[in-house]
């Protein structure tokens, strides 16, 4: 909970930004710069090693109406 009052702050700020329509297509412009170097990047960074195991926890009831968590790993080939 320590991070959200800075992302709200963030959100009003943009928001407000927003408002003023003199702002608008220069925010909107570095806004889409920002999200199109962010794919850029993602796409250019190779992961170092090809199998990720996801930890996965499945809430279940069983027939005597306990209740179970199943855990299990799930493996991902990149």
């Amino acid at each position: 909970m320590e991070l959200a009052w800075p992302v709200l702050v963030v959100v009003v700020v943009l928001a407000a930004a927003l408002l003023f329509t003199p702002y608008e297509a220069v925010l909107e412009c570095d806004i889409a710069s920002v999200m199109v170097t962010a794919v850029a990047a993602g796409f250019l960074m190779h992961p170092r090693r090809e199998v990720f195991y996801v930890r996965t926890a499945i809430p279940l009831i069983d027939p005597a109406r306990n209740k179970l968590l199943e855990r299990d790993l799930l493996a991902v080939r990149v």
